[in-house]
C-alpha cells in the first residue's frame, strides 16, 4: 500500500571467530508496475529461477531502476565471533504493481559485496487425508501494491514494561486516523482476556481506584461463583455508531490485570472499515504487540477446616508471603465470593491481621471465621449476606470497602476461576477469596510506569479440608444443677447433621456407655492428620462441688460410668444432598462432675458418588468418624447443702 513500508526481520550470524563489520544490509526486491506485473510474473520464474532459486547475482539486474520505484534503507552492524543478531529490514514501494522480496545483500568490511537469496522448501509435507491447494512459502513474500488507503495508528497509554503480580490498572487505548476518510465498524481482538479486557465508555471519566469503592446507596450485586463456564470472548465490537473522522483521535478504556508472574505478550488487532472509499479493499487491520514483565508480589494460600463448635462455621488460616526483595505491601481488604459466605474476625480479635504492612521477605499467618449462612433446618433457600467483605486495616483507618462486584473485578475473577482449574461442583466444596492490597510508597519507576494503586489477588477453589461428606455438632446445655442424692438427671441434647455433598448419605449414630481408653489415641481413618486437636480436660473423671462443706463423690476410672445414653444405642437416618437434620439425644447423669460426651461414632455411606471427590482427588464412598468433644458440667444442687 502506498506509501507504507513492508518490514521483515532477518537473522544474521557470523561463522568466524573474529569480529567483522557488515554494512549496507538491505533487501533484494523487484517491483513491477501495474501494466507490467502480469507479464513479468509469468516470465520471471522461467528466465531468472532454476529449481526454485535465482541464478543471477543482484548486480546483473537493473538496481537503479528498482531504487527509483522503491526505498530500501540500509543498515550497518558489527558482529563478534560466532555472534548472531536480528535486524529489521524494510522496503517502501512508490508505485503500484507487484512486489517480490527475494533476499538480502551486504558489504563485508566495506570492500567485498555479498548476497543471499531466501531458500524455500518446495516439497512441503501435506497432512494425510486433507486435499486443497498447496501453499508455497515464496508466496508469503509476494505483495500486490495498491494506492494508499486510510491507515489507523494506535497505542496504549501508561502500559508499564514491568508490573507486580496481581496489579490492576486502568489504561487508555488511543487510536489516531491520519487520513481524510472516516473509519467505521471498528472491532478489537485481544489475545489474552485473562490479562487485558476492554472497559466501558463510562470508565473514561472515572477516578481510579476510587471508582471501585462500594457506596452505601448502591446495592451490591453478588458474583455467582459457578457462573463462569467459558472464557470471555476474544472479539470486542465497539458501539455501532462509533466512527473516527479524518484527523481525529479516539480513546477507549482498557483494564489490565497481571495475574501471573513471568513475561506476558499481549497482541491486539483492530479491524476497521473505510467510508466512501473507491478501492476494492474496504477494510484494514491494525496490529499491536506489547510485552510486560510481571514481578512476584504476594503469595497467598488458605487452609479451611470445619469448626468444632458450630456446624455452619469454618476456621480459616490465611498464609501470606512477600516475595519481593525491597517492596512493602499494605493489606487492605479480604473478600469471599458468593452470597452464602460471611467473613468475620475471631471473637477475641478486633481485626484479622496483627500487622497491616508486609515488608520484603516477611511471612504472615492470619486466622478468621467463615460462616455458611444458608438455613440449617431444611437446607432450602439462601440468605443474602452483606458482610462478605472485611477490612484488614486497623480501626480508624480511612480505607473504604472495594466493591468486588464492580465490573472489572467481577470479570477478572471469572477469568481466574476459569484458568485456575475446576473445583468440586457446588459451593459447599470450595470458596473463592479476593485479597486487595497496595504497594507502599509513591515513587516513580521508569520501568514500572506510574505507581501501582491497587493489587487484586484472586485465590479460587479453596477446598474445605474434610474428607467426609457430613458435618455434625452436638448442642445443648453446658452446665446443669441437680440433687443427685435423690435421683439421676436426664439431659436432652440435639445433634445437628449436615450433608455437604451432592449425593444421598446414610448416617448411623452409635453410642457407647462408658469412655473407651483409646478414645483420644486412635486417629480417624477418614480425617486429615493435620488441623485442630481435641484436648481432654483431664485424664480421669473428676467430681466437683461448689457447695462448701459438701463431701465430693470420688470416682475412679474402673467404677461405673457416671452417665449413660438413653434409648437405643444406634440411630439411623438418611440425608438428601445438601440438606440438614436434627436428631434428639438424651443422657442420664448419675453424679456431679465434668464429662466429655464424645463416646459415640458416626458411620456414613454415600449412595451416589458422582462428582463428589475428596481433597486428594480420590473417591470415598463410606467411612467412620469418632465423636467431637462436648463437655457437660453437672453440679450438685445447692439446696441439699443448705439443709
Amino acid at each position: 500500500m502506498l506509501p507504507e513500508a513492508i518490514k521483515l526481520v532477518v537473522e544474521i550470524k557470523n561463522p568466524l571467530h573474529l569480529s567483522i563489520s557488515v554494512s549496507g544490509i538491505s533487501l533484494i526486491c523487484y517491483l513491477c508496475a501495474s501494466s507490467e506485473a502480469t507479464e513479468l510474473d509469468i516470465s520471471l520464474p522461467a528466465t531468472s529461477f532454476q529449481e526454485g532459486k535465482p541464478k543471477e547475482p543482484p548486480s546483473c539486474r537493473d538496481l537503479n531502476n528498482g531504487n527509483a520505484s522503491m526505498i530500501l534503507p540500509e543498515f550497518d552492524l558489527i558482529l563478534g565471533g560466532g555472534e548472531t543478531k536480528r535486524v529489521q529490514l524494510s522496503v517502501t514501494p512508490k508505485v503500484e504493481g507487484l512486489l517480490k522480496i527475494l533476499g538480502i545483500r551486504w558489504k563485508l568490511s566495506g570492500l567485498l559485496g555479498g548476497y543471499q537469496y531466501f531458500e524455500f522448501d518446495t516439497k512441503r509435507k501435506q497432512k494425510r487425508g486433507k486435499k486443497g491447494l498447496k501453499h508455497s512459502s515464496r508466496d508469503d513474500l509476494n505483495f500486490i501494491v495498491i494506492k494508499g488507503l486510510p491507515k489507523l495508528e494506535g497505542c496504549i497509554q501508561n502500559l508499564p514494561k514491568k508490573a507486580f503480580a496481581d496489579d490492576l490498572r486502568l489504561l487508555i487505548l488511543e487510536l489516531r486516523n491520519q487520513s481524510e476518510h472516516s473509519l467505521k465498524n471498528i472491532k478489537m481482538k485481544i489475545s489474552h482476556p485473562r490479562f487485558l479486557i476492554p472497559g466501558s465508555v463510562e470508565d473514561l471519566n472515572k477516578d481510579f481506584p476510587s471508582c471501585l469503592e462500594a457506596h452505601l446507596s448502591s446495592e451490591r450485586k453478588n458474583i455467582q461463583p459457578n457462573g463462569m463456564e467459558k472464557s470471555e470472548s476474544l472479539l470486542f465490537s465497539f458501539p455501532s455508531d462509533t466512527t473516527i473522522d479524518g484527523g481525529a483521535t479516539f480513546a477507549w478504556p482498557l483494564w489490565l490485570h497481571t495475574a501471573l508472574c513471568g513475561n506476558i505478550s499481549l497482541y491486539i488487532s483492530i479491524y476497521y472499515e473505510m467510508e466512501s472509499c473507491s478501492s476494492d479493499m474496504i477494510y484494514r487491520v491494525l496490529r499491536m504487540h506489547y510485552d510486560v514483565e510481571v514481578l512476584p508480589s504476594l503469595d497467598v494460600s488458605f487452609v479451611i477446616t470445619p469448626c468444632p463448635l458450630r456446624v455452619q462455621d469454618f476456621i480459616v488460616r490465611m498464609d501470606i508471603v512477600n516475595r519481593t526483595s525491597s517492596e512493602s505491601f499494605s493489606l487492605q481488604q479480604l473478600s469471599c465470593v458468593g452470597d452464602q459466605w460471611e467473613i468475620t474476625s475471631l471473637p477475641t480479635y478486633d481485626f484479622i491481621c496483627p500487622s497491616q504492612v508486609l515488608v520484603a521477605g516477611q511471612a504472615l499467618s492470619c486466622f478468621f471465621k467463615l460462616k455458611d449462612c444458608r438455613t440449617i433446618s431444611d437446607g432450602e433457600g439462601e440468605l443474602t449476606v452483606q458482610g462478605s467483605d472485611l477490612l484488614l486495616c486497623s480501626q480508624g483507618s480511612s480505607e473504604t470497602i472495594v466493591d468486588i462486584s464492580n465490573s472489572p473485578l467481577a470479570r477478572f475473577h471469572q477469568q481466574e476461576r476459569h484458568n485456575q482449574g475446576n473445583s468440586i461442583e457446588g459451593s459447599q466444596g470450595s470458596v473463592d477469596f479476593i485479597l486487595i492490597s497496595k504497594v507502599q510508597g509513591d515513587y516513580f519507576n521508569p520501568d514500572l510506569g506510574p505507581p501501582s494503586k491497587l493489587l487484586c489477588g484472586h485465590i479460587c477453589h479453596c477446598s474445605i479440608s474434610s474428607k467426609i461428606p457430613i458435618l455434625w455438632l452436638v448442642d445443648g446445655p453446658r452446665t446443669i444443677s441437680h440433687d443427685f442424692s435423690s435421683s439421676f438427671c436426664e439431659v436432652t441434647l440435639v445433634m445437628k447433621i449436615r450433608n455437604r455433598s451432592k449425593a444421598f448419605v446414610s448416617v448411623k449414630i452409635t453410642t457407647f456407655d462408658g469412655i473407651p481408653s483409646d478414645i483420644f489415641q486412635v486417629l480417624d481413618s477418614t480425617e486429615n492428620q493435620g488441623g485442630w486437636q481435641d484436648v481432654p480436660l483431664a485424664n480421669e473423671l473428676k467430681s466437683i462441688s461448689h457447695v462448701q462443706g459438701l463431701q465430693p463423690i470420688k470416682l475412679k476410672s474402673q467404677s461405673i460410668c457416671p452417665f449413660v445414653w438413653c434409648a437405643s444405642s444406634s440411630t439411623q437416618l438418611k440425608l438428601e444432598p445438601e440438606s440438614s437434620k436434627e436428631v434428639p439425644l438424651r443422657i442420664c447423669v448419675f453424679s456431679p462432675g465434668t464429662f466429655d460426651l464424645s463416646n459415640y461414632e458416626m458411620h456414613w455411606k454415600l449412595q451416589q458418588i458422582d462428582g463428589d471427590l475428596t481433597d486428594d482427588g480420590k473417591r470415598t464412598s463410606s467411612g467412620m468418624s469418632r465423636g467431637h468433644p462436648f463437655y457437660l458440667t453437672a453440679l450438685q444442687s445447692a439446696l441439699v447443702a443448705l439443709e
